[in-house]
């Protein structure tokens, strides 16, 4: 499984695990309008891995993720609902994320008239240590 991959699935596993319904990875061909009233993506906007370190038995790559999750809701739900949403379910799920450590670096609300809805787009950096088992040893 590749890192960017991995990283994906973690934090969105994450956030199923804390009770976030509706929780999509940007390479989900789901049309918006299959997804739910509320719903998440989550995205990498840039990732960088650094030198594989090798022990007997794994391999251990750090990385460093700027990931954009995105809350998406329609427009008669309001902002409120979205900021509460974020700050009662996204935010705590990433909070106690195994294995990785985030930093908000940004939240902004857009309208998007492409989908008549509104968007909450939190950006966090994300940083973490991808194990794999060596094979072949």
């Amino acid at each position: 499984m590749s890192v960017i991959k991995e990283a994906l699935d973690t934090i969105a596993q994450s956030l199923r695990e804390r009770g976030e319904r509706n929780v999509y990875t940007v390479f989900d061909a789901i049309p918006a309008e299959h997804k739910g009233r509320l719903f998440t993506t989550v995205g990498i906007s840039g990732m960088d891995i650094s030198r594989p370190v090798y022990s007997l038995g794994n391999i251990y790559i750090p990385f460093r993720a700027e990931t954009e999750i995105k809350l998406t809701s329609p427009e008669s739900a309001g902002s409120a609902v979205l900021l509460e949403h974020f700050s009662s379910c996204t935010e705590p799920a990433l909070e106690t994320m195994s294995g990785m450590t985030c930093r908000l670096t940004k939240l902004t609300l857009k309208h998007d008239t492409s989908l008549g809805r509104l968007v909450l787009c939190a950006g966090f950096t994300v940083t973490g240590i991808s194990i794999h088992e060596r094979t072949g040893i």
